[in-house]
């Protein structure tokens, strides 16, 4: 009976353990889930301790001493990989944070961009608390950049796609959303974004620094990006009525609240030519009603409807010939 009550705990402590310790396994809440696409790749594991990873030392003191004793020698392997076993071996000590950072400062020195962000991320998910939080969140902003604009070979192909170097940037917020550098992120998230051709998404983005972060040195380009995106998708969706009248919306609330824009004239543009797009959609849509297979109620009503949404425009003289045409 002792047994199995003892083999039950065993199995449960674990269990409940890694609930508490696991920042990372957290649900996406409020507006992340509006920039994030992959849930899965927001997560960092937690370092576990197994047969593989064993201790030179018997406590995390001298682990720890004899990683710095390692790394006089020069053994900076050696010295890295002696840390990374104090973090898996004795993960809530106080020295585990401090190992931590000697794990990704000698991958930043070794070069090896990729691990040494993937090292300094972990600080920020796992011992916030004990780290130069800000130090380690710039480290991984600068690595980031790093690794996207060293993102060619020899023969100038692409080493790693958008979505690889977004979800570094994502990561970052993901776990830092309120980082005083967050705007400079989501703009470089936007431009990803945007740079795929995801126009609605990148918009979306655009539009968190314009909501969140109005103050910011970003903003006025995230509002000019934000135009451009809702433009460059009701003209993608050409005869999409609904996506042309909600680029409409969007971009009139942005001249309404920034109306002294440095570049309104090329937001206006935007603006006033999609009028002309969704008067065209309006138009055509009732010619098709009163075509030679056509629907004269349906006609009437559409060219009816013309006349309220664009009173002011050119083909209505000829709509209210026609009106006058069809029957009652």
């Amino acid at each position: 009976m002792k047994k199995r009550i003892w083999l039950a705990f065993a199995v449960l402590v674990p269990v409940l353990y890694a609930q508490q310790e696991d920042p990372s396994s957290a649900g996406f809440t409020g507006d992340r889930a509006a920039i994030y696409m992959d849930q899965d790749s927001m997560k960092v594991e937690r370092k576990e301790s197994s047969w593989f990873w064993e201790t030179k030392m018997k406590n995390p003191k001298d682990q720890f001493a004899w990683g710095e004793e390692l790394l006089k020698r020069g053994s900076r392997r050696s010295a890295r990989v002696a840390f990374d076993e104090l973090v898996r071996e004795w993960h809530a000590s106080p020295e585990a944070a401090k190992a931590q950072m000697e794990v990704a400062a000698i991958y930043e020195e070794n070069g090896n961009l990729e691990r040494a962000y993937e090292e300094y991320l972990y600080l920020v998910v796992y011992f916030a608390g004990q780290c130069p939080y800000n130090t380690v969140l710039d480290k991984c902003f600068q690595l980031a950049n790093a690794i996207l604009h060293d993102n060619k070979s020899i023969l100038g192909f692409t080493l790693a796609s958008n979505t690889f170097h977004r979800e570094n940037f994502e990561r970052i917020l993901y776990y830092a959303p309120r980082w005083y550098r967050a705007p400079e992120v989501l703009i470089i998230i936007g431009a990803l974004h945007e740079d795929d051709g995801n126009f609605p998404l990148a918009a979306k983005v655009y539009d968190t620094i314009v909501s969140r972060f109005p103050n910011s040195s970003q903003c006025e380009d995230a509002v000019y990006r934000s135009a451009f995106c809702h433009y460059s998708e009701a003209n993608i969706q050409k005869e999409n009525e609904a996506r042309c009248r909600d680029s409409i919306m969007a971009i009139r609330a942005l001249l309404a609240r920034f109306p002294n824009h440095p570049r309104k004239g090329e937001i206006q543009k935007f603006y006033d030519e999609l009028n002309v797009k969704l008067e065209l959609l309006n138009y055509n849509m009732a010619c098709f009603y009163d075509s030679k297979q056509r629907n004269e109620k349906a006609a009437r009503t559409a060219y009816e409807r013309f006349i309220r949404e664009f009173p002011d425009s050119q083909r209505v003289p000829a709509i209210r010939q026609r009106l006058s045409e069809l029957p009652q």
